[in-house]
């Protein structure tokens, strides 16, 4: 059985999603979390989209936690198996004061 660790993963509830500017490249999303009892905001601009790949790349461009981590870029990859898909999501970060 594989096993993965994960550090500071935080479960969010998802309040709202935006869509700001709907044209590829660089659409932008807005997301409101609930964290702490507090609403978190951010802004993700689609940095690159392969359907070919099945791939989307985010970037954070605002919000709090840029203040932590930046930058802070989403990868996701989708992968056939047979009748279902793999998700794959990766988180590529630096440290602000690390």
């Amino acid at each position: 059985m594989d096993s993965f660790h994960t550090i500071g993963a935080k479960l969010l509830k998802l309040e709202d999603i935006k869509l700001h500017q709907k044209l590829l490249p660089n659409m932008l999303v807005r997301i409101k979390a609930l964290e702490n009892g507090q609403v978190e905001t951010e802004k993700e601009m689609v940095e690159e989209v392969d359907d070919e790949l099945q791939k989307t790349v985010f970037k954070v461009i605002e919000g709090g936690v840029l203040e932590v981590y930046n930058p802070l870029i989403l990868t996701i990859n989708m992968e056939d198996m047979g009748h279902k898909k793999l998700v794959i999501w990766t988180i590529d970060f630096k440290k602000v004061n690390g």
